[in-house]
């Protein structure tokens, strides 16, 4: 009987575990181009929801009162 008859592969000289990171995810995250693109994106959000009064869209007329010195007698 052979050793890799029970479903073990012997991968001779790869070793998946020499280039892995031993840090957790959260602490590399800002490396990684999906986290850059996320924190891109809120920041344009963000920007948008500033530069456009918290989203009110076109600025709407107030009705101004009449001038002082046109009021009815």
């Amino acid at each position: 009987m052979h050793d890799n008859e029970q479903g073990h592969h012997s991968h001779e000289g790869h070793d998946h575990h020499v280039h892995r990171d031993p840090r957790p995810y959260w602490k590399r995250a800002h490396h990684d181009w999906r986290f850059l693109a996320a924190v891109f994106l809120m920041l344009v959000c963000i920007a948008i929801y500033v530069m456009t009064n918290d989203l009110a869209g076109p600025p709407r007329m107030q009705p101004q009162p009449p001038p002082a010195g046109t009021g009815n007698r």
